[in-house]
């Protein structure tokens, strides 16, 4: 049994310290390891038996492929040294059909699950685009009317205070603009500080 720490274990994985931190929390680990804290010691080949049994078919490709191949081969490595699958018991010859079949129902799975998701994303996606264009008609309405009702109070004041109109019009229209670019520089500062979601947090693996 090899055991490793932290560090260690996110090497042969391919992975970042950050990553095996949060597998840990998110109980992927469980029964995988001994130890607490910095005194944590990890059994290799039951680490990349859980990962593979609990990770989803998205995480197993695309951004998790090259992590996926890197546990293949310590898994290949722990079998050639053991004469054993990691945490498996000898199985007669009679079971390898019956072993593919269900690693195949397996993957399977995966990928209509993984159908089912790109759906409901398609789906969400074109609602959201849809939600996006009513607000930008509606603000670009706002912005016009807000202008509009810019353009008559100039007059009024202009009459009433017997000054050029143009004059008081253009004073309103600048402070309308750089009211309007003060505020957009704030949003896109609250933009920049935003926390990345778990689902981005995610695309590491």
């Amino acid at each position: 049994m090899e055991l490793l720490r932290a560090s260690e274990l996110a090497d042969r994985l391919s992975l970042s310290r950050g990553r095996i931190s949060q597998l840990v929390s998110e109980g992927k680990f469980d029964g995988c390891y001994q130890g607490n804290g910095r005194n944590r010691r990890f059994d290799l080949a039951k680490c990349v038996s859980s990962l593979d049994r609990t990770l989803d078919f998205g995480q197993m490709h695309g951004n998790g492929a090259e992590a996926a191949a890197t546990r293949r081969e310590v898994l290949r490595e722990t079998e050639n040294a053991s004469g054993l699958p990691a945490g498996a018991s000898q199985l007669p010859d009679s079971d390898t059909d019956a072993m593919r079949l269900v690693k195949l129902e397996k993957e399977k799975e995966g990928l209509r699950k993984l159908k089912r998701e790109n759906l409901a994303y398609e789906q969400a996606y074109a609602l959201r685009s849809e939600v996006d264009t009513q607000v930008r008609r509606m603000l670009q309405q706002e912005i016009m009317q807000i202008e509009t009702m810019l353009c008559h109070a100039a007059q009024r004041i202009a009459d009433e205070l017997a000054v050029d109109m143009k004059t008081v019009r253009s004073i309103l229209m600048q402070t309308w603009r750089k009211q309007r670019e003060e505020r957009a520089q704030v949003l896109d500062g609250a933009a920049d500080q935003a926390e990345l979601t778990d689902a981005e947090c995610e695309a590491d693996i």
